[in-house]
């Protein structure tokens, strides 16, 4: 019999060859030919033209429909750094971010720093691509305490602006807690984990933060 680590060495060389192979495979659909939400079409968008042309997109593709099922490295790139929602360099109208600098790398790598691993986060281990339920195990708003409650879809990740909450829930049959911490009318403390309301994953800890007004 062939140890278990001969078999790994002996399938290492073609797996690496097969991922160098496919990354050179073409998209199935143009960048250019990637559309905003229809929603949004109407809206002009300069930033978002120069954006698709930049090389980038070339090794990082713009969304998931482009890519062919073979093309490892390509799929690669995309769950680690792409952006489905609001692209890599934030060029979307929804992503809501106007830092005053051209479309570049540079940019590219702030908008990832501002949210990492995007893709990964919201469709390789998150369920973002559809409705996620919300199965409340136990929900503590101020004095209220409630439990057992489903709805669909899911659109509680804190229980309460107003007072100092929380919640423990399962969104599309995935964990979720949160715990916000109301200090004084211009502080609170908001920390979840887990996968929030629309089925993405997160992590957040912001003590003694700005209350919104």
């Amino acid at each position: 019999m062939v140890s278990p680590n001969k078999l790994i060495k002996k399938l290492i060389t073609p797996l690496l060859i097969f991922s160098l192979l496919t990354g050179c495979a073409s998209y199935k659909i143009p960048t250019r030919c990637i559309g905003p939400k229809p929603k949004y079409r109407e809206r002009e968008n300069p930033t978002r033209a120069i954006a698709l042309k930049h090389p980038l997109y070339n090794i990082i593709p713009r969304h998931r429909c482009q890519v062919r099922w073979y093309d490892l490295p390509h799929w690669i790139t995309w769950s680690l750094f792409g952006n489905d929602d609001d692209g890599i360099f934030g060029e979307e109208v929804t992503a809501k971010y106007k830092p005053e600098m051209p479309v570049s790398s540079c940019k590219a790598f702030r908008w990832f720093c501002r949210n990492p691993f995007h893709n990964f986060t919201f469709y390789v281990i998150g369920s973002a691509y559809r409705k996620n339920g919300e199965l409340d195990i136990l929900r503590i708003n101020g004095p209220r305490v409630s439990a057992g409650h489903y709805r669909c879809p899911g659109k509680t990740n804190f229980p309460s602006k107003k007072c100092s909450c929380f919640f423990i829930a399962f969104h599309g049959g995935k964990p979720f807690v949160s715990l916000r911490m109301i200090h004084s009318k211009t502080r609170k403390t908001d920390i979840y984990f887990g996968w929030r309301s629309r089925g993405n994953f997160g992590i957040k800890c912001v003590l003694f933060g700005k209350r919104k007004s």
